[in-house]
């Protein structure tokens, strides 16, 4: 009974509750108006026109309205030589219009070919148009958009503003799928998944050691970028925690051996909807090593021959060489051999906690007889003679974009340019890998005077001053076009092959179209009269042998002894001279005055003044002009070397060596960087002579570049320094030095300071670790980062403790090995000693530039662009561009005909990856290339 009572009682409920629902849902609807989510678009009503600003090939406007989205066949495509790029719907009649979905070419293709900015206008008569919307920054495949106010019109238009992303290397075409138009705002488009799909599934990877993001290989969805990370229209956010624990979810990616969950999670956004992925398993194991071996061929040198450079293996384990006589019983040893003849090798890891054990093929490795044309001792005394020494110091480290002096060392991962000015000693540090969107520096390394500088006694006015047309032209805009760079007139008179003076170019005649006849000159004057009987003149091609049509084509060589009126004393005109290095004028009665100029209008040969550089065209170029009188150089007499001041390259060694005063103690330095790990070593002494203790001051320094991001600091005994670069080509580096044997203390702005006793030498190591590459793969061979700048800076004070005396000891006795089998490679004799000695010159460059990846480098080296790996600031020439074209090649040129084939490899190695590279961009336009 009273079940059935409580029974009556609860339908009684649900007859209410029904009632009062009904009452309240007629209320409703007496109050809203409610439309379909599935309401038709307008542009499918029958009567609809498109019309275009105009149309690629069969890809006719008409396709936007077609209900397809499924590829190019039903795809609209503007005609990029037609613009502005439009498209506009004309409806039957006029229609409220409050919402509209417009689905871009990345529903089906290149997401990069979508529109980055467009805006949107009505119209009733197809005259006057009202705009109702604008889309900027648009990285979606498809734009769902709600007016702010619903709007009556027949005639509704999209016009581009940007119809293709930034950096898409495009045809910059608009394109578009379909286009859909909606009275009702909460209309719902069925052509596209507003809820994304995320799906993980379980992965097994093995251990590298650094962290495991799963954006590599993880979460895919019908609308999301797959794998992106910079560029993504669904940013995934994955988060991990390890399985079996309580731990909370976080986005710190793992990288330790065991077992993990994983999910994706987007939060959703004004297109799509939120969504959260499955939990998946990622499992880290071992690392499974495989090692393969390639055989190698070693001269003989007298010393043991260790096995280099023939391992490959996915991730950098402890491996060990053993090797094997081929004789009968002969058994597996871990010493290297000596002795001339074949042996079989093979490269061996036990394994560890984090790698299983492994071992490679066994090969061959041959040490083969020093050929019996190669006399070391006769070689030796040959590269002795040819170090290179400059003894007059200089007040200025770098003049534009060049130096005045620098001498180079390096490893082919990193370069270093010597600097030694009057009282200081620089380093420029760059590597290979160094870029933000030109060729940038690493680090600058300066030893100074640490103590206060004596005063020096006032010098005398100088003898001669400079000038040129240039400062006058400088003043003169209209008539002439300003030279990027400020080419001294002292540089035509330095007597230096390594400068010269160019004038300002000016502006081709609009009727004519030649370049102006406007005077250009460059003078000299003496601060009393001076006499002369020969005159050498040095043209542009002393400085670049294949730039002769720069050299001077008419010109006057003038005096003055007052700097108004002039005298010719000698006039060329034509190409007489054009085609020589030099021109040297001789005359038969001295002449004396107190100005000289070198005077022209016509400063090349009219035939290449419009060529494709026709403001270059139009410059004078002088690298020297140099007087004598019985002789003498008469500007720049021989200076006396007093012994006080010096710097030199042996290439012999491979080092370079200076000293300097400071006040009046002398300090030299003899530096050399090693051939088996990025660093470099200096040896500081002071001379015995000295009267007391000196002070050096060590800094670490950068420029300050755009987009470059610079930090420095200390670390217990350590300075460094970091250049971090994230546009484009990502590139991270650390720099740091300390003192290995020395008194010293650290000081404020990054310094070291040095106290040295007559007699002593300190010993200074600089260790430079960098880490570069794409954040998402660009082709085959993408070198890609994964250690973020705090893990570079870490490594790099890592390695720079790991150094004693022991290991520099170590170092040495490598580098030296290292450079006389490079210099047994090839050997020539020459009776022409310039010849003779630009060939040994060139060759000591190209082994300090380019190599092959050695076994103790974590990325590969690369060619380092048209600086190779020398860079003294971030405003290089020609930005430091690697271009693949022959001045790019030309380095590469002689490698094989000196027996050095294996310097080929990072220009190879950048050939095949930039082809990868040019591929996929090829594809990515739509093309399929051959």
């Amino acid at each position: 009974m009273f079940k059935e009572k409580r029974k009556l009682k609860q339908a009684y409920r649900k007859m209410i509750a029904g009632l009062l629902a009904a009452c309240m849902f007629a209320s409703l609807q007496t109050n809203f108006a409610f439309a379909s989510p599935n309401e038709q678009s307008l542009t499918r009503l029958p009567g609809v026109v498109v019309t275009a600003s105009s149309n690629l090939y069969k890809n006719n406007s008409g396709k936007t309205i077609d209900g397809n989205v499924s590829g190019d066949n039903y795809t609209w495509i503007s005609n990029h030589n037609v613009r502005p790029h439009w498209l506009k719907i004309q409806l039957p009649s006029e229609k409220s219009i409050s919402k509209y979905v417009l689905h871009h070419y990345g529903v089906f293709g290149d997401k990069s070919l979508n529109p980055q900015s467009f805006k949107v206008s009505v119209s009733m008569d197809d005259v006057n148009w009202t705009q109702v919307d604008q889309v900027e920054r648009n990285i979606y495949d498809v734009t769902q958009r709600t007016l702010s106010t619903p709007v009556t019109a027949r005639y509704f238009k999209v016009e581009y503003i940007s119809p293709e992303q930034s950096g898409s290397g495009g045809g910059t075409e608009a394109r578009l799928a379909e286009i859909e138009l909606f009275s009702s705002s909460d209309a719902v488009s069925t052509l596209y998944n507003k809820a994304p799909v995320l799906t993980l599934n379980n992965r097994t990877v093995g251990y590298t050691g650094e962290p495991v993001n799963w954006y590599a290989d993880g979460a895919t969805a019908p609308i999301a970028y797959k794998g992106g990370v910079d560029y993504t229209q669904i940013p995934l956010k994955y988060l991990y925690k390890r399985r079996g624990t309580l731990d909370p979810f976080t986005e710190t990616a793992p990288s330790q051996i065991g077992q993990y969950d994983v999910k994706a999670v987007f939060p959703g956004n004004e297109t799509y909807n939120s969504a959260e992925s499955n939990v998946a398993l990622l499992t880290i194991t071992k690392a499974t090593i495989k090692l393969s071996l390639e055989s190698q061929s070693f001269t003989y040198t007298g010393i043991n021959v260790p096995m280099t450079g023939g391992v490959s293996y996915p991730i950098q384990v402890p491996y060990i060489y053993k090797y094997k006589a081929l004789t009968p019983g002969a058994t597996w040893k871990n010493a290297p051999p000596i002795e001339v003849g074949t042996y079989m090798v093979k490269a061996d890891f036990a394994g560890n906690d984090f790698a299983l054990g492994a071992e490679s093929n066994e090969t061959t490795m041959k040490i083969v007889p020093a050929s019996t044309k190669v006399n070391w001792p006769e070689l030796n005394t040959l590269l002795s003679g040819l170090t290179a020494k400059q003894n007059t110091p200089v007040d200025t480290v770098i003049n534009g974009k060049y130096m005045t002096s620098g001498m180079l060392m390096g490893n082919g991962t990193f370069g270093v340019v010597s600097d030694a000015l009057r009282n200081q000693q620089s380093y420029f540090l760059a590597s290979g890998n160094a870029w933000s969107y030109k060729k940038i520096m690493n680090a600058r390394l300066t030893f100074a005077n640490g103590d206060p500088i004596v005063p020096s006694p006032p010098s005398p006015p100088p003898p001669f001053t400079f000038d040129s047309s240039n400062s006058i032209l400088i003043n003169n805009q209209k008539d002439n076009e300003a030279n990027p760079q400020n080419y001294s007139p002292a540089y035509a008179f330095d007597s230096n092959e390594g400068t010269e003076w160019i004038s300002y170019s000016q502006k081709v005649s609009q009727t004519t179209g030649l370049p102006r006849p406007l005077e250009k000159w460059v003078s000299v004057q003496g601060r009393e009269p001076f006499t002369f009987n020969k005159i050498e003149l040095k043209h542009h091609s002393v400085l670049f042998p294949d730039e002769v049509k720069y050299n001077l084509y008419n010109y006057d060589i003038q005096t003055s002894n007052n700097g108004v009126n002039w005298t010719t004393i000698k006039s060329v005109t034509g190409s007489v001279y054009s085609s020589v290095y030099s021109n040297t004028f001789d005359f038969a009665a001295p002449i004396t005055t107190k100005y000289l100029r070198v005077d022209t209008t016509t400063p090349v040969n009219p035939q290449y003044a419009t060529l494709h550089f026709p403001n270059d065209m139009t410059s004078a170029r002088i690298t020297d002009i140099n007087l004598y009188n019985n002789g003498s150089n008469v500007i720049n007499p021989p200076k006396l070397d007093n012994g006080r001041f010096s710097h030199e390259r042996d290439i012999l060694n491979a080092e370079i060596r200076s000293k300097m005063e400071y006040n009046s103690n002398l300090v030299s330095y003899k530096t050399w960087v090693a051939d088996d790990q990025n660093a470099m070593f200096t040896n500081v002494t002071l001379d015995s002579s000295s009267s007391g203790p000196q002070k050096v001051k060590i800094q670490l320094s950068s420029p300050t570049t755009e987009g470059v991001v610079n930090a420095t600091g200390t670390d217990r005994n350590v300075i460094w320094l970091t250049r971090d670069n994230e546009t484009g080509f990502v590139f991270r580096g650390a720099t740091a030095t300390k003192v290995i044997k020395g008194n010293y203390q650290l000081g404020a702005d990054n310094v070291i300071m040095l106290t040295l006793n007559p007699g002593e030498t300190a010993k200074i190591a600089t260790v430079l670790y960098t880490h570069s590459g794409l954040k998402v793969p660009a082709g085959i061979g993408s070198i890609l980062v994964n250690k973020d700048l705090t893990t570079v800076k870490n490594i790099a004070l890592q390695k720079l403790n790991a150094i004693t005396e022991a290991s520099i000891d170590t170092a040495r006795a490598y580098h030296l090995n290292w450079w006389k089998n490079y210099w047994l490679k090839s050997y020539v004799k020459l009776d022409d000693p310039v010849i003779q000695n630009y060939y040994y010159t060139t060759l000591y460059i190209l082994g300090c530039a380019i190599r092959q990846t050695p076994d103790w480098a974590e990325q590969p080296n690369v060619v380092g662009g048209l600086n190779g790996l020398f860079n003294t600031n971030d405003t290089s020439a020609a930005d430091g561009h690697a271009v693949l074209n022959y001045n790019y090649e030309a380095p590469f040129y002689g490698v094989h005909s000196s027996n050095r084939t294996d310097m080929l490899q990072p220009y190879y190695a950048d050939a095949v990856n930039s082809l990868s590279f040019e591929q996929q961009r090829t594809a990515a336009r739509g093309y399929q290339g051959t």
